[in-house]
């Protein structure tokens, strides 16, 4: 979540003295720059922070999808295996079942790219 708050308590803009001589025009336009490239700046930082954070959750989060995809896999694939075909029409809708399962195998163990 982000806390504005905590931003804030980071950004000081000061005053110069000369600065209010030009009048109040020109000072809040000093005012409104500084406060954009200071809150540009913290919000990048923070910003920056959580991407990195839910890049890392993604990357964790399809890992474990795909491990329990392969283990049900698996799973199927060892029933099927071992399952009696009775007729001809059954051994190829196995058969497949079982080519579908070893496709998605080979192609889990393609080349995975991850950043850190």
């Amino acid at each position: 979540m982000l806390d504005v708050n905590e931003i804030s308590k980071k950004i000081v803009i000061e005053k110069p003295a000369m600065l209010l001589l030009f009048g109040k025009g020109i000072a809040a336009s000093r005012v409104r720059r500084k406060l954009e490239s200071e809150y540009d700046r913290a919000l990048l930082d923070f910003l920056s922070l959580y991407a990195n954070r839910l890049r890392r959750w993604m990357e964790q989060s399809i890992n474990a999808l795909r491990n329990a995809f392969t283990a049900f896999a698996d799973m199927y694939r060892v029933r099927l295996e071992a399952a009696p075909a009775s007729t001809s029409a059954d051994m190829s809708a196995v058969q497949s079942d079982l080519q579908i399962l070893r496709d998605w195998q080979a192609a889990d163990q393609g080349p995975v790219v991850t950043r850190t």
